[in-house]
């Protein structure tokens, strides 16, 4: 039984960060405050923001959360700092973060230069499985540095407005603009922080990289956060101002996964891992509009209205690419911090064993299957204990589930030269009880060639097809792909978070 639902958690996981860097306000001698996280109300972790200053006139500013959580017993740990320097003025010098999502850091470090000739970024990677330098270009549109956004905050503050909107970055999220909407809901509000019962203001929350998700902050009348709310997958994140040692105080890790688990209606599914064909009917359990999905691979999905997705999955179809960047620029071909390759020599090495080097590039069709059934060989150890770990770590861990066969066995293709993305989605497997239930998934696409066309074909390493059948069973349902490019994790996961806990599925028929 293998199921996730740990990536798409780590985009609010992420995402919560901003909130609390943006809505306080500095205070003489600098700044240090310290957060309880709860999860359906039990202690979760703890977070921290921090604002010093630093040298050559420059303001330092700093936010970490660690969350641990259970899935299915297992004890996962997982933490992300950011940290930005910048001028007095604004004008930011530096950014970068910190994610320990499996048992290996990943360090990201964007240094803004500006010149005559034109501004740019320079971004540094270190893994372990090496270190990655890189020049990007400046990110597009207006935007704004913490110190600049907390001005905004307090000049609108000030003026009375009840509704305010700025732009900022998130170097969990690389360089894509953030966009944050803050409407006042509550000026009379009344709080529990700190052990004290004090007055807030209630802010209404958005945030573009959780489409359709509304958190909620209550802060005091500097703008300080003293609680933070978001709701999603039936489940209710809270952040609490707290003293540092009730933030660093032991507790009992609570269990996330089974609340995300979807009980299908309709049809039942009898031996699942033999289906070739599946009819769904998928739709949001509160009425609200259902998202647009996509038809890749097995998949092909077809609106019927706004609250309504007809998927068919048929086992060993594929889908055509339309267009494809040259090699150098695609990003299904090129590593990246989640999927090195041939970047990562223990990687290049293990791909190479897969398919004895020859002189040509394999087909996808021929080294994938062989690739995925070498993969469920070499991860052997399945746990539920690992966050989400980069291919580089997995090479040499040999542990995890899910994601971790996916994105190994995505950079394994990728070593060859193959093209190579992950899908998320769900998949029908057997729930804590035995009955059937669907629970998120990730497993892996190849780019292959038919007929001189190039389409995507679907594997899975976690969940290997029965009697070595080509592509995955027919109750793999694919609700988004991702290349998992530097900067694009967060994003391409964030988009499903609203779906968590509140997905319908209808079986209407199963082959």
């Amino acid at each position: 039984m293998i199921r996730r639902t740990t990536a798409l958690f780590l985009s609010v996981f992420l995402c919560v960060q901003l909130p609390l860097v943006h809505a306080a306000r500095a205070e003489p001698g600098g700044l240090d405050r310290w957060y309880i996280v709860e999860i359906d109300g039990r202690k979760a972790g703890w977070a921290r923001e921090a604002e010093v200053g630093g040298e050559n006139d420059t303001i330092s500013s700093t936010s970490e959360l660690h969350f641990t959580f259970q899935r299915m017993g297992q004890a996962a740990k997982v933490s992300a700092s950011t940290r930005f320097v910048e001028t007095k003025a604004g004008d930011l010098v530096e950014m970068g973060s910190a994610q320990t999502l499996g048992t290996e850091e990943v360090k990201e470090t964007y240094t803004f230069i500006r010149g005559i000739a034109g501004n740019e970024v320079r971004r540094v990677t270190e893994t372990v499985g090496g270190k990655k330098e890189e020049t990007l270009s400046w990110p597009e549109g207006e935007w704004r540095s913490p110190a600049q956004a907390r001005r905004l905050v307090e000049q609108h503050l000030r003026d009375g407005a009840e509704t305010i909107t700025y732009s900022t970055l998130d170097p969990s999220a690389g360089l894509t603009v953030v966009t944050l909407t803050q409407r006042i809901v509550n000026r009379g509000a009344i709080v529990e922080a700190a052990g004290k019962t004090v007055p807030a203001v209630e802010w209404e929350v958005t945030n573009s990289l959780m489409p359709g998700i509304t958190g909620r902050d209550f802060v005091d009348t500097r703008g300080v956060a003293l609680r933070s709310e978001l709701n999603f997958g039936g489940m209710k994140m809270v952040m609490l101002a707290s003293e540092k040692e009730a933030a660093l105080s032991d507790f009992a890790p609570p269990e996330m996964m089974a609340q995300t688990l979807v009980k299908p209606e309709g049809k039942k599914i009898e031996r699942p891992r033999e289906a070739t064909r599946g009819v769904y009917i998928l739709s949001m359990n509160d009425g609200s509009d259902m998202p647009d999905l996509p038809s890749v691979g097995a998949q092909v999905a077809e609106r019927l209205d706004a609250k309504r997705v007809r998927v068919e999955v048929v086992r060993g179809r594929t889908s055509q690419e339309l267009a494809m960047a040259p090699r150098e620029l695609d990003p299904t071909v090129q590593p990246s911090t989640m999927i090195a390759s041939w970047n990562d020599e223990s990687l290049s090495s293990l791909a190479h064993s897969v398919w004895p080097a020859s002189g040509l590039a394999p087909f996808a069709s021929a080294y994938g299957p062989k690739a995925a059934r070498f993969v469920a060989e070499y991860i052997n150890e399945e746990s539920f204990g690992v966050g989400f770990a980069t291919s580089s770590e997995v090479v040499r861990t040999r542990r995890g589930d899910c994601t971790e066969h996916a994105v190994l066995l995505a950079a394994l293709l990728r070593a060859e030269f193959i093209g190579a993305r992950v899908v998320s989605g769900v998949v029908y497997v057997a729930g804590p009880d035995g009955a059937g239930v669907f629970g998120y998934h990730m497993w892996t696409q190849a780019r292959d060639v038919e007929e001189d066309k190039r389409v995507w074909l679907d594997l899975d390493a976690a969940i290997l097809p029965a009697n070595d059948s080509p592509g995955v069973d027919a109750t793999h349902i694919a609700l988004s792909t991702s290349t998992m490019a530097d900067g694009e994790m967060i994003n391409s996961m964030a988009s499903l978070v609203g779906l968590l806990g509140r997905l319908k599925i209808e079986v209407v028929e199963v082959e």
